[in-house]
């Protein structure tokens, strides 16, 4: 008797880490989505829902690795070179960070150097996290209407005759 309900206990803080893991891991991707979706489109390198793609099992490592050290920086680079801030943000937009995150999280693929390699990589990806966090809070907020401001804002070229129907 006492081998099954430590087993049955086994299973549910088994089952309890892997939703409390999941949660965190949907709240990060909502994070990133957020930061692309917030940056103009013309400033993007990747599409807002390429941070949903990070959820999938062995795929999201390699989303993951686009996303991290090179597209987000790169983004965030884009839009601050065209609209400077005095707000103190790194110099390379978070590249080295994601870098240095994505290898330590990669790191704890390969047994033995996993036992040491999580403790870093968490606290780079928590650092990462949070200087993304900083430099979307300096992104204007879009809200749900302005894609519709600018199919209106279409519609009224077209109906004055300024863009024709192939543009």
């Amino acid at each position: 008797m006492y081998d099954d309900d430590t087993s049955i206990f086994a299973g549910l803080f088994i089952l309890s880490f892997l939703v409390i893991f999941l949660a965190v891991q949907i709240g990060i991707a909502f994070l990133l989505y957020d930061g692309l979706r917030r940056l103009h489109p013309k400033h993007r390198t990747a599409e807002p829902y390429f941070a949903w793609l990070t959820l999938i099992p062995v795929a999201g490592i390699v989303f993951s690795w686009l996303l991290l050290p090179f597209k987000i920086p790169e983004s965030f680079g884009r839009h601050f070179s065209e609209n400077p801030t005095s707000v103190d943000i790194p110099e390379d937009f978070g590249k080295s960070m994601g870098l240095a995150t994505m290898i330590l999280l990669t790191r704890c693929l390969v047994p033995l150097i996993n036992m040491i390699a999580w403790i870093p990589g968490l606290v780079c990806f928590v650092l990462y996290l949070l200087q993304f966090q900083k430099m979307r809070q300096l992104l204007p907020a879009q809200t749900r209407g302005e894609g519709f401001a600018e199919l209106e804002r279409l519609k009224n070229l077209l109906d004055k005759g300024v863009l024709t129907q192939a543009e």
